[in-house]
């Protein structure tokens, strides 16, 4: 659902923003940069130190842009409930209350906080405008045709593999208002079992249809870009920001 919510973002994300003066490359450098640097973040000094980027990019196209954020995030952080559930259980370490672990506890925090970052910086920065400028970027940055395509294949797939699963489930409540937990995992096993053969059926198309269309070169590929001034500053200026950042976190400086 994250991976959907992320593609369906891309796909809407069709108004002006400030951050288009930067270079479709760079953006998609940027936000695999940060993206990496936050991953390794485990002390709360080293998230203060990596939280500023994101939250520039969060209120850069003001109130919109915040709030059209925050609707995504409010459906990604559903995956980090998980974690806060299960985390404070099984994390070893000195118990709180007989249960619940101290360091799950600050696990769970830590894994939300970086999950919100990523995601900020993912959405504003990765999604650009929609799987088409994102195949162009790719392309301008040297990455090889075939997973260019396999990228946009799959986005494509999640998002009709989701749509039919809504479909299914919607059609099992219609049926039985209440059906009970053993008959609801049992329709859930048949689901997931149609789905899967539906996805070998849609494969199977997939190839055909690629090999009717003149194999990969049926594929558009985007104009070669050309970085400005702006984009070699401004890319310096964050890869200084970043490595500061894991400064404060392995050297506490």
């Amino acid at each position: 659902m994250m991976i959907k919510d992320v593609i369906a973002a891309a796909d809407h994300h069709n108004k002006p923003s400030k951050l288009d003066v930067w270079d479709p490359g760079c953006r998609v450098a940027a936000s695999l940069l940060t993206a990496l640097v936050i991953s390794q973040l485990r002390s709360p000094l080293g998230l203060l130190a990596g939280s500023p980027f994101p939250l520039l990019l969060m209120f850069m196209d003001g109130r919109e842009g915040a709030y059209s954020s925050m609707k995504v995030l409010a459906r990604v952080n559903k995956v980090s409930l998980m974690a806060c559930f299960l985390l404070p259980l099984t994390y070893p370490g000195e118990r709180v209350f007989y249960f619940f672990s101290a360091q799950g506890i600050y696990m769970a925090a830590a894994v939300t906080w970086k999950l919100n970052l990523i995601s900020i910086v993912i959405i504003r920065l990765a999604t650009l405008r929609g799987m088409k400028e994102i195949n162009e970027t790719f392309g301008r940055l040297r990455v090889p045709v075939k997973m260019r395509v396999l990228l946009l294949l799959t986005a494509r797939y999640i998002l009709m593999l989701s749509d039919r699963m809504i479909v299914m489930l919607r059609a099992v409540r219609q049926r039985s208002l209440n059906p009970g937990f053993p008959l609801y995992l049992r329709a859930m096993a048949c689901m997931t079992g149609t789905t899967l053969i539906h996805s070998m059926d849609r494969a199977e198309i997939s190839v055909k249809a690629i090999q009717c269309r003149g194999g990969m070169k049926g594929f558009s590929s985007g104009e070669t870009g050309r970085l400005t001034w702006f984009d070699s500053v401004s890319l310096a200026a964050l890869v200084l920001y970043l490595v500061s950042v894991l400064a404060i976190e392995f050297l506490g400086i």
